[in-house]
């Protein structure tokens, strides 16, 4: 989540309304305190930022991100709409309302945001198709999840949370062969995977086999 805030940063909307050198340096201050995980500080600089230019998007945009990562989702999901009502077509702040909604639990609204940020930013797809394929895994829709987590992965083929999602959805079709096939790819790309999948109960299904077992038990997380 931390790499988001420098992506954010590139957005034009500032310029465009004219925020002013004040506003620019209370985001940058920002940033580079998020980025160290000073997440409280971080938001007071976006907040100094957005009361010297209220249009200034992507410091809304910053604040629903640093609100994310504090677990405060009421509040990500104001930020987040305000940057959308100031710019309708940011990408990043659709697929952040669509993460604050996902994690709330309302994944209809989340997916409705998801496919917009796609519709804006194709070239900003894979996570959006990841993050698509996870909502539908949680309602339960296996084959939409499968068929998005797919598709992130013809945009990002290395993409290890895609494998890593994809890996779920099989086992809970308990498609023994495919869930291990795409979890082993997860983990060969970050070992990180390794430690999630001794608790994720969305492997249930194929926890006692031999091949799961090897695998996550064997492997060496960094």
């Amino acid at each position: 989540m931390k790499l988001l805030f420098a992506i954010l940063f590139i957005g034009m909307s500032c310029f465009l309304f004219a925020c002013g050198n004040g506003a620019i340096k209370h985001n940058k201050r920002g940033i580079n305190y998020a980025e160290h995980d000073q997440l409280t500080k971080a938001v007071v600089e976006f907040k100094a930022a957005i009361r010297i230019a209220p249009d200034f998007a992507e410091a809304h945009n910053n604040l629903g991100l640093a609100y994310i990562e504090l677990g405060k989702l009421a509040e990500a999901i104001v930020a987040y709409t305000t940057a959308i009502g100031i710019d309708p077509k940011n990408a990043t702040a659709h697929g952040g309302l669509g993460l604050a909604y996902a994690m709330q639990g309302h994944l209809d609204e989340s997916i409705v945001e998801f496919g917009t940020a796609i519709h804006i930013a194709p070239n900003y797809g894979a996570e959006m198709y990841n993050n698509l394929g996870v909502a539908y895994r949680q309602q339960g829709k296996l084959d939409d999840s499968i068929e998005k987590n797919k598709t992130a992965l013809s945009m990002r083929p290395n993409y290890a949370a895609a494998h890593y999602n994809l890996a779920r959805a099989y086992s809970l079709k308990n498609d023994k062969a495919l869930s291990i096939q795409s979890l082993q790819k997860a983990i060969t790309l970050n070992t990180r995977f390794i430690g999630l999948s001794k608790t994720i109960r969305d492997f249930d299904n194929i926890r006692g086999s031999s091949e799961f077992q090897q695998l996550v038990y064997s492997s060496k997380a960094d």
